[in-house]
């Protein structure tokens, strides 16, 4: 992405050094959670514009992909260790029963899940709890 060379470059010259790496690490960690088009060579390139390279702010955004990944591990874990419940104390969920508990994508919701999971007698039941959770 080219536009971040030049964006770190023209607020690291129009403000004042510190509120300038300020607004660029703020930014910078905004485009972090809310995009995947810009890779990290791209932040680094553009970290580069600064006199002082932005390695604190590389650094920030470092422990801000780090703590994603662990997040996302957790996420995921945990939707296999409820497909795995369902599959062994109930029945082998539908296709779609196993795509709508992948695309839940917090971890206190898939928590609930598993707890109701182990209190429900059928597969259709915890299919009922799945879809009331689906659509609040």
């Amino acid at each position: 992405m080219c536009f971040l060379p030049r964006l770190t470059k023209g607020l690291n010259e129009s403000l004042e050094r510190r509120t300038a790496l300020e607004y660029i690490e703020i930014f910078f960690k905004y485009l972090v959670k809310s995009t995947e088009v810009v890779g990290e060579e791209d932040y680094a390139q553009a970290l580069r514009m600064l006199p002082e390279g932005g390695d604190k702010i590389m650094n920030t955004l470092a422990e801000v992909w780090k703590s994603e990944g662990k997040e996302e591990g957790k996420i995921e874990n945990t939707q296999d260790l409820l497909l795995e419940l369902l599959e062994d104390e109930l029945d082998v969920p539908s296709q779609s029963m196993i795509d709508n508990i992948r695309s839940i994508n917090s971890y206190e919701i898939l928590r609930g899940l598993f707890k109701k999971a182990r209190k429900v007698n059928s597969l259709e039941e915890f299919s009922q709890e799945l879809d009331r959770v689906l659509k609040s």
